[in-house]
């Protein structure tokens, strides 16, 4: 069912905007609703008519028997989340192009090859209207140049064997939803045609 949105209201934040909405039910009942966007200036006509805010790197090695992941320190969570690379696309740049230089950026490694770029997706519907889109790399693993991390970011690498997907995706260490299923099919299926 879609609601008609009668006001929004943005709050200033650097990256992320505040907003919300005030609607009203099929019945006629008004109600609020309080959501985030990367997006500013979003209006009815737009909220759904956005293009890709980011992109989430899947970083598999040529022979496909390991995945790069990433752990990296998370605030909201205040705690260190294995995840995969992922960041900002950046104004004029492709999901494609986004992958390329994230990657490099946050691990070092670059690409060999650009298997697949994912339709856009929505990351949490509930709280934000964030797109994103997965793209599959096949990493040269060969050598690797010193990341060039923001300020901000705390990271680390780790190269998870198939074999020990599914132990890392079911342990202990907080763990990125996406990345947990991710991992967990790449322990038992061939992901080649992801």
């Amino acid at each position: 069912m879609k609601l008609k949105l009668k006001q929004v209201k943005e709050s200033a934040l650097s990256f992320l905007k505040t907003y919300k909405a005030i609607y009203k039910t099929e019945n006629g009942k008004e109600l609020e609703y309080e959501f985030v966007s990367r997006q500013g200036n979003i209006s009815e006509q737009t909220m759904s008519e956005r293009k890709t805010d980011a992109v989430v790197i899947l970083p598999f090695s040529e022979d496909y028997k390991r995945v790069l992941m990433i752990k990296e320190f998370r605030l909201p969570v205040n705690e260190t989340v294995i995840e995969f690379p992922a960041g900002l696309i950046d104004a004029g740049e492709t999901a494609e192009e986004a992958a390329i230089r994230e990657l490099k950026e946050e691990t070092g490694y670059s690409v060999l090859k650009v298997v697949h770029v994912s339709k856009p997706s929505y990351t949490s519907s509930g709280l934000t209207n964030e797109k994103i889109q997965y793209v599959h790399v096949i990493v040269d693993d060969s050598g690797v140049s010193k990341p060039k991390l923001e300020e901000t970011e705390s990271i680390d690498l780790i190269w998870v064997a198939k074999e020990d997907a599914m132990k890392v995706a079911e342990g202990d260490a907080p763990m990125d939803s996406k990345a947990q299923v991710i991992l967990k099919s790449f322990a038992s299926k061939d992901l080649h045609k992801i």
